[in-house]
This record gives structure tokens, C-alpha cells and sequence, in this order.
């Protein structure tokens, strides 16, 4: 799993780990990523109130797995979710109180892709552009 989280186009907290529980589901292990996610977000606003930052919105949470934001938003159990974990539903708390917003994001556009998925070259330099990372030559 791996997340990127920016602040004025810049990475300023990142993530790359193996899942410590096997997902039984896509939809499944979005959910756990997303869940980590946004506990890094909450920590996140947290540090930016103290530093007099705060944000008036909810922040967003860009996932990729449409099945996991409508999960998020909607509290209904479904057959085919039921064997998500209970601890895994506190996305969904988030969402419902206001504190976060899921947002879709196209595959092609899931800059976190850099640090979990081997990639041919072209798109490598492309998401490393929409990260705003420069080579270290540039600032000499």
C-alpha cells in the first residue's frame, strides 16, 4: 500500500508498506490503505492547526476503488462486504462527521502508484513530474 499527501503541489508525507493483513477483496484492501490514510490526514490536520494552518474543509482522500468510496458513504452492510472488519469502517465515521471527503481518482492519476507498482519509464516520469520531484542537479 502507499500513499503521497501534498500541500501546495508539494509531497510533504508519503508511505510505502506491505499490507500487515491479507484483503480478501479489491474493494478490501483499498479500504484498509485508505483507513491508514486517513489517520496520517487527522495527524496531518493536526500538525497544520498547530502550526496556525488550519483547514476549513474536510480534507480529500483520493481513491481510485469506486466499491470503497460508496462503502465509505454508505452504512449498509452488503453480502459482499461483510467480511471487511469492523476497524476498518472508521472511514466511514470520517466521512459521515465531515472530516474527510473521498474523492474518485482515475488509475492514471494516482501519483502514489510511484512507490507501490513497477512501471515502464514514460509514466514513471510522469508521475514523478506530478509530484514535483526534481532531480538534485537542478538546484546546484
Amino acid at each position: 500500500m502507499g500513499y503521497v499527501f501534498r500541500f501546495c503541489g508539494a509531497p510533504i508525507s508519503w508511505c510505502s508498506k506491505k499490507q500487515d493483513v491479507i484483503a480478501l477483496s479489491s474493494c478490501e484492501a483499498e479500504c484498509i490503505t485508505s483507513c491508514h490514510a486517513a489517520c496520517q490526514a487527522l495527524w496531518l490536520r493536526s500538525l497544520l492547526g498547530k502550526m496556525h494552518l488550519g483547514l476549513k474543509s474536510a480534507m480529500q482522500l483520493l481513491v481510485e476503488n469506486k466499491s470503497t468510496i460508496n462503502l465509505a458513504k454508505n452504512p449498509i452492510a452488503h453480502g459482499r462486504s461483510k467480511h471487511i472488519e469492523t476497524k476498518h469502517h472508521f472511514l466511514r465515521d470520517l466521512v459521515n462527521k465531515g472530516r474527510l471527503e473521498l474523492c474518485f481518482y482515475k488509475f492514471e492519476q494516482q501519483a502514489g502508484d510511484i512507490l507501490t507498482k513497477p512501471m515502464k519509464i514514460g509514466r514513471f516520469k510522469k508521475l514523478t513530474k506530478m509530484l514535483n520531484v526534481v532531480p538534485l542537479e537542478t538546484f546546484n
